[in-house]
């Protein structure tokens, strides 16, 4: 797919077809070398998000649990070398890998919430994907830990962790490490339901391994973040 901005809408468009799927991907950690810290804890965020999503996303199946899990798994341990020193090359080659099976991963199983309310926050608020994904990561992963057990339960052990439960604390501790914790509010001001409604009527959010119901109950969501 090609990702283009519509600017009259502030939001993301994808065209694409099977047509244009490549034969070959040359991944090149040299081209990412430079990259700013922040830019590259952004963006190694959304690519651990990526992986973590698609771990518990409703539309998985075995392809996309297990490039999901790769993906985590390098993500976890790397991130925060790649972000400390940007010229390190194993981090910068081992998130280039991580990012790639993320994306093959999400092209099967779709995503979620995490996803579905950092769009929201981007298109309403300005703010950068990655930094908005940050704000509501921890807060979405334990409301929906009951859910999706299992799934987040792949996950957990992808990062090296005992289990679900300690998902939510160690994303945070992640976020923290690598300098992109902000809280929703520190993104600027949006009408909570505008970001509930617009959240909810994205197509990613579908995949959530809990939907939530109602605006309420996505609102209450936003509150703890």
């Amino acid at each position: 797919f090609g990702v283009l901005e519509d600017p009259t809408s502030r939001q993301k468009v994808y065209c694409g077809d099977a047509s244009v799927v490549p034969r070959v991907a040359v991944l090149d950690p040299e081209l990412t070398h430079g990259l700013p810290p922040a830019a590259t804890a952004a963006t190694g965020v959304d690519a651990l998000v990526h992986g973590l999503e698609s771990l518990a996303s409703r539309g998985r199946d075995p392809m996309s649990e297990a490039f999901a899990a790769e993906a985590v798994r390098r993500a976890w341990a790397w991130l925060p070398v790649a972000v400390a020193d940007g010229s390190d090359p194993r981090a910068r080659a081992e998130m280039l890998v991580a990012a790639h099976l993320a994306g093959q991963a999400l092209t099967r199983s779709g995503l979620g919430l995490v996803h579905g309310l950092a769009h929201a926050l981007s298109l309403h608020t300005g703010a950068v994907h990655g930094v908005a994904l940050a704000a509501v990561l921890p807060e979405v992963v334990a409301w929906s830990l009951d859910a999706e057990p299992a799934g987040w339960g792949r996950a957990a052990e992808a990062a090296g962790l005992a289990g679900a439960s300690a998902l939510p604390g160690a994303l945070a501790g992640l976020l923290d490490e690598v300098g992109v914790r902000p809280a929703v509010a520190d993104l600027g001001a949006a009408d909570p339901e505008v970001l509930a409604r617009t959240a909810l009527a994205d197509p990613v959010t579908r995949n959530a391994p809990r939907h939530p119901t109602s605006v309420a109950e996505v609102v209450a969501v936003l509150e703890r973040c």
